[in-house]
């Protein structure tokens, strides 16, 4: 955890899984798109206790994937119960197609706000889009209150358009 901290943690992948707390969550995860997966079994870390060490000054965060993926969150989301850096998924080592190593599992918000491949969680004093967020995205992602699209300040998408001469 970087950014606007207090302390900088950085924990190796071994120790997240042998010397961290453990928390066992049973939730459903919903897309945007519609569909949920009732029930699915996560394993981790509960994000409280990496914020408990960082002690962040910020309001909001933006998880990082491996592969360059950016999600903005507000930072109250990380201090949620059910808030956990999932280390594994229906009682297995999480699957890379779900995430592995490691995934943002936030189950109060849709699926685009639990980064795969996570590797970074920057603590930010002012709220920045992430990738979905830039192209109209909801910056909060609450499923119960279907917060989607952000229609209030509406994204026109411009696209390159590059001719070629026969």
């Amino acid at each position: 955890m970087t950014g606007f901290v207090e302390n900088e943690v950085e924990i190796p992948y071994i120790e997240l899984l042998t010397k961290a707390p453990c928390a066992d969550l049973v939730t459903d995860f919903h897309c945007v798109t519609g569909w949920s997966v009732l029930n699915v079994e996560w394993r981790g870390i509960p994000t409280r206790y990496l914020m408990d060490i960082a002690k962040p000054r910020g309001d909001y965060v933006m998880a990082v994937g491996i592969d360059g993926y950016i999600t903005n969150l507000p930072l109250n989301a990380l201090f949620e119960e059910t808030t956990i850096i999932a280390y594994a998924m229906n009682g297995k080592i999480l699957p890379r197609e779900h995430g592995f190593p490691l995934r943002l599992i936030v189950p109060s918000r849709y699926g685009w706000k639990s980064a795969k491949y996570l590797s970074e969680l920057i603590i930010m004093d002012s709220n920045e889009p992430g990738y979905w967020e830039s192209f109209g995205y909801h910056d909060n992602g609450d499923p119960w209150l279907e917060e989607r699209f952000n229609e209030s300040d509406p994204v026109t998408i411009k696209r390159r358009v590059r001719f070629m001469r026969p």
